[in-house]
């Protein structure tokens, strides 16, 4: 491997400043021994200067781990990802099939659900409903048939629960009270397949 022209002054430097400090440390009798005591100006900007090396070597160090956990944290996380993205493409794999069974095994049964040692497949009606606020509070403001639904506690607000109760949805999922269709409500009647 061919080493470029920086990389070996900065190895030269390495060594310099190793030689330097070794003769520093010579010329101001300082002993690697734990009962050192620093007597003089000389040892005491030495021994500053030497902590200030280890003190920006540690910094270093915790800047350099720091970069190596968000990098493995960042690599276990899409590692983690592919694999979980895999297994649900395995269930939903599984859940089409279990899906297709039961609606074939339910068809032209007023059962709702079939019991398996594992568990159990069931198809439910959908009981989200969507809101259409704007739309729907433009026609209970306009139409004063419907002002029951609408709180006026701070700000106004449609009373659903009320809403729903006053009227039926049809196999549309349009909700009609009295008669009058409501816009800005719709039921979605669609079945949902649930693994339990």
């Amino acid at each position: 491997m061919i080493e470029t022209a920086a990389a070996v002054s900065e190895e030269f430097l390495d060594d310099l400043e190793e030689f330097i400090d070794n003769a520093e440390v010579e010329e101001l009798g300082i002993t690697a021994e734990d009962n050192f005591a620093i007597t003089t100006r000389e040892q005491a900007n030495y021994a500053l200067r030497e902590y200030k090396k280890l003190e920006a070597k540690k910094a270093d160090l915790e800047e350099f781990a720091k970069e190596r956990i968000e990098t493995y944290k960042r690599h276990v996380t899409d590692w983690k990802d592919q694999e979980v993205n895999k297994i649900l493409g395995t269930m939903e794999w599984f859940s089409m099939r279990l899906q297709t069974y039961a609606q074939e095994m339910l068809k032209d049964s007023k059962k709702k659900s079939l019991p398996l040692p594992e568990g159990s497949l069931s198809i439910e009606k959908s009981r989200s409903i969507d809101y259409d606020e704007d739309a729907l509070m433009a026609f209970l403001n306009a139409n004063d048939n419907f002002h029951q639904f609408i709180n006026e506690k701070v700000t106004k607000t449609i009373d659903k629960t009320a809403l729903k109760k006053a009227g039926d949805f049809d196999n549309d999922g349009i909700l009609t009270v009295n008669d009058v269709v409501i816009p800005g409500i719709k039921k979605d009647m669609s079945e949902v397949f649930k693994i339990k």
